[in-house]
């Protein structure tokens, strides 16, 4: 049987309808499974929608950098009134006290800065807003902030060296905590001394002259020295435990700056 007579054996007919059934289910799958999609784009599924619709778990949480500063900044000044309640009555003195020194001490014209930040705007807008928003203002008021405790924590500890039971204490007593913070190994901590009455005199204090009244009043022909005046004259020895606590807050400043 040859080749040429294969072709009696095909139904061409039978063979053209397959071929049409075949494109037509074709078809018909491809024209499904782009409904399909079509569906899932406009109406996903509730795990899409989620995904879709969830915010990223850190983007919910962040905030506004300048809203971040402005409450980091009623923290600190709400703990220096609680802290310090002698020295400042409540949250709005301690802000007044900033601007006030920001504008007398630096020149800052907080006025100007509300009017540029408010654009135009009416309303009342809180000095504090206008001043969160710029990087070297907001520097100033933190500088200023952290010298207001600085200041605070000096008068607390020069208050408590001038109490009764402090006075009692001999002279040595008194400046030893000094002459241990400086790790001065003078004798008797001579160098120590030498500071505290040159912090005394650069303060107005005349020292010679305080041992001459002294002198006068006790009635000496003797030369009255620098220790027996701290020992023995109440108002010198009061102005001496102020110095050295002065001196002593300085010293545990430093070495809390070196530390950090």
């Amino acid at each position: 049987m040859g080749k040429g007579n294969f072709e009696y054996f095909i139904d061409r007919g039978y063979l053209d309808t397959q071929i049409a059934k075949l494109k037509a289910g074709l078809l018909a799958h491809i024209d499904h499974r782009f409904d399909e999609l079509q569906e899932q784009l406009c109406n996903p599924t509730p795990v899409d929608a989620d995904k879709k619709s969830t915010p990223d778990k850190k983007k919910a949480v962040e905030k506004d950098p300048c809203q971040v500063w402005k409450e980091e900044a009623y923290r600190q000044c709400k703990k220096l009134v609680k802290e310090y309640p002698d020295q400042h009555n409540n949250y709005n003195s301690v802000l007044t006290k900033i601007y006030t020194k920001m504008k007398n001490t630096y020149g800052i014209c907080l006025d100007q800065e509300v009017k540029e930040y408010k654009n135009g705007e009416t309303g009342y807008v809180p000095t504090i807003d206008a001043i969160s928003v710029k990087g070297d203002l907001r520097s100033l008021f933190e500088s200023i902030l952290g010298n207001m405790e600085e200041e605070c924590k000096l008068r607390e500890e020069k208050k408590k060296a001038v109490t009764t039971a402090m006075l009692a204490r001999t002279r040595q007593e008194i400046i030893q905590p000094l002459i241990d913070a400086r790790n001065d190994h003078s004798i008797y901590g001579s160098a120590t001394y030498s500071a505290v009455s040159a912090r005394m005199r650069k303060k107005g204090i005349d020292i010679e002259a305080a041992k001459e009244a002294y002198r006068k009043k006790i009635g000496a022909k003797r030369r009255i020295n620098r220790n027996e005046l701290f020992d023995n004259d109440a108002d010198m020895k009061k102005i001496f435990a102020e110095t050295v606590a002065e001196l002593l807050h300085e010293a545990g400043k430093a070495d809390h700056e070196r530390a950090s």
